[in-house]
């Protein structure tokens, strides 16, 4: 469930204005009372409270159970994935331990806090007595390792009905009435005070300038992917759409990122991190590769004529895609529960914080990052033209996407120094890696759809899987011809010479 909601710090004699003041509340419900004990868990170090995480087992008035709150990212601060999970507060829920294994890793959680809320609740209500949205007043007392930690009063007015429009009139009403806005830090954070709001492992990239050592770029780069990485874990565990694949893309980001500096880091260092990520990624491109065919394939046969579909066609293909599906699920559950994750995860946060680079490191990025481009520029070219020979083999085309995949990664961590060109640079890049991928998705969907047409007792089916396999065939030799047409554009070197050294 998705918590939408805006926070208001207020002193404890603030009086609550009339909110009927905000434009469509056309009455408010009398005050609901309760008090509610929350006690919150984390680690020693609260390495959840440094993430905005919030894990709680929550006790009102005749209910009692688990909460985990979660960030959504790229959303407002104030929205939240809200997870409940009913239960006495003796044992933490398996599955929300899960959720957070990437922040917490081996840590153990223990209970950090306890908060007593005196709670007054309204109903804000349309002039149809449609709840718009929810107020609640709350007073509250935190107690933190036996001692009293901290004594507030806040306001939360939450979503229901009303949207934005109406979260943002009454919080003007609020506002005029001397309640400060803004004020998105969790309950317990305020009660655990300065330790839980020190940055996070590893910390947000800080800007990189051409005169920066080029060790801080490295060090932004792992940070920012690392922090993705971490994010999609529980996106992942979660089956939410696009998650598995965009857990990939970060491992994959942190790869190309440790081949491509291979020369300014510990060799063994770098080497043992490239290995794992190489091992990561496998374990989640098959969760990725059958999600990607399946659409593709299930998408094609919907829009085949009715006479090009034998009966019982469909049902056989997707029975055969959901085993494949199955499978690469358990593939990517047995990676994520493994020992060897949890060893992976601690060496990116470590990593990512203190990268193991040499004394070339501190070479300014200027110096440095044009060479580590124009050699990774030079392995493109190399394998297009390969890819460009009129009897180039599928694999030519595949090992040019993913020297296309290096060089827009590598261009991308260079934008934190050049800016806009390399920017437009890596959006050709990007481009031509799409046409290059819609290739390869085109080859592997025909290599499911052979497999499935020597399985026993197929029948007339393979009829259907041939008029597939065509499709798929002539969508290939479109991405090849696209690709033909894009590298003499994508190539011109008017577009990197803002890279040279």
């Amino acid at each position: 469930m998705i918590e939408v909601e805006d926070k208001f710090r207020v002193h404890p004699a603030f009086v609550l204005p009339d909110l009927r003041a905000a434009e469509a509340v056309a009455a408010v419900s009398p005050p609901r009372q309760d008090v509610l004990t929350a006690v919150y868990h984390d680690t020693a170090d609260l390495r959840l409270a440094r993430e905005g995480i919030t894990l709680r087992h929550r006790t009102e008035t005749g209910t009692c159970g688990w909460q985990l709150k979660l960030p959504v990212p790229g959303a407002p601060a104030g929205v939240r994935d809200e997870i409940h999970e009913d239960g006495p507060g003796e044992r933490m829920p398996e599955r929300l331990r899960g959720l957070v294994t990437a922040y917490v890793r081996r840590a153990e959680l223990h209970p950090r806090a306890t908060l007593t809320t005196d709670r007054t609740t309204y109903d804000l209500l349309s002039a149809d007595g449609t709840v718009l949205a929810e107020l609640v007043d709350d007073r509250v007392d935190a107690v933190s390792e036996g001692a009293n930690a901290a004594q507030f009063r806040e306001i939360e007015v939450e979503d229901r009905a009303g949207g934005s429009a109406v979260l943002d009139a009454v919080g003007a009403v609020l506002r005029d009435a001397g309640a400060v806005a803004g004020e998105f830090q969790p309950k317990v954070v305020r009660a655990l005070g300065v330790q839980a709001t020190a940055p996070a492992e590893p910390p947000q990239p800080q800007p990189v300038e051409a005169a920066s050592p080029v060790r801080l770029l490295i060090a932004a780069v792992l940070q920012r992917h690392v922090r993705r990485l971490l994010a999609h874990d529980v996106g992942v565990r979660l089956d939410a759409d696009d998650a598995v694949h965009q857990m990939r893309v970060a491992a994959r980001r942190l790869r190309s990122a440790l081949r491509d500096v291979e020369p300014l880091l510990d060799p063994a260092w770098g080497q043992r991190l490239q290995d794992e990520l190489r091992w990561l990624g496998g374990s989640l491109g098959a969760g990725r590769d059958t999600e990607v065919v399946t659409a593709r394939l299930l998408s094609s046969l919907a829009e085949l004529p009715a006479d090009s579909v034998v009966l019982g066609a469909g049902r056989r293909l997707s029975t055969m895609l959901d085993a494949d599906a199955a499978g690469a699920r358990g593939s990517v559950e047995s990676a994520l529960h493994s020992e060897r994750y949890l060893t992976l995860l601690e060496d990116l946060v470590d990593a990512a914080t203190h990268p193991r680079t040499d004394d070339a490191a501190e070479l300014p990025c200027a110096e440095v990052l044009p060479d580590l481009f124009d050699a990774s520029w030079r392995r493109l070219a190399k394998r297009a033209k390969a890819a460009q020979q009129p009897d180039a083999e599928p694999a030519a085309l595949h090992k040019a996407r993913i020297a296309a995949k290096r060089t827009r990664y590598l261009v991308g961590a260079m934008g934190d120094v050049y800016g806009r060109p390399a920017e437009r640079l890596e959006g050709r890049l990007k481009d031509l890696q799409d046409v290059l991928g819609e290739h390869q998705d085109a080859m592997a969907a025909m290599a499911v759809l052979r497999r499935a047409a020597l399985e026993p007792r197929v029948g007339r089916a393979a009829f259907t899987y041939g008029v597939l396999h065509g499709r798929e065939e002539q969508a290939a030799a479109r991405a090849r011809a696209a690709f033909h047409e894009m590298w003499p554009r994508v190539s011109r070197p008017k577009h990197r010479r803002w890279a040279e050294s």
